[in-house]
């Protein structure tokens, strides 16, 4: 399974994040690409701690929705919001600067995480799938940025 702390899958999803500049056309959702590279980012954030969430999840969320989504199974592009800390239109998530910058700034946080900054260390627990392992960490880090970039069709 494709994971973010795979050195392939990484280059892959750098590839696919140089392609949004020019080719990316939103398929779904309210965010802009500037917003989507920043929200992305922003979850790097919630590993580390830098940004809080509170838990909203349950015993079936941290149990059996958790190993669905590690384990690849797609969820609606259209029925899936995110957290309140998060959302833009309720005055949440960093702002986009400009977007080479911000894309820069995500690959610096990709590559804090991916080399084991201390700051990932012990990687905050998800808000809604509970506590989660770097390994775990890693693949939902991909499954996320790869739902995003595929709303941009790249």
């Amino acid at each position: 399974m494709k994971n973010i702390l795979n050195t392939t899958d990484k280059a892959e999803l750098y590839k696919r994040l140089d392609r949004l500049i020019p080719e990316g056309q939103q398929q779904w959702g309210k965010m802009t690409k500037e917003q989507v590279i920043c929200h992305m980012a922003d979850q790097l954030r919630l590993i580390s701690g830098e940004i809080e969430a509170s838990f909203e999840g349950n015993i079936l969320t941290k149990t059996f929705l958790k190993q669905m989504v590690l384990l690849g199974v797609p969820a609606p592009p259209e029925k899936i919001s995110t957290y309140e800390s998060l959302d833009y239109t309720k005055g949440g998530g960093t702002p986009p600067t400009k977007m080479e910058a911000d894309i820069g700034t995500l690959k610096k946080l990709i590559e804090e995480f991916v080399d084991g900054n201390s700051r990932y260390e012990p990687p905050k627990s998800h808000s809604i799938f509970g506590p989660m392992t770097r390994q775990q960490w890693g693949r939902m880090v991909y499954i996320h940025m790869h739902h995003h970039l595929k709303q941009f069709n790249v």
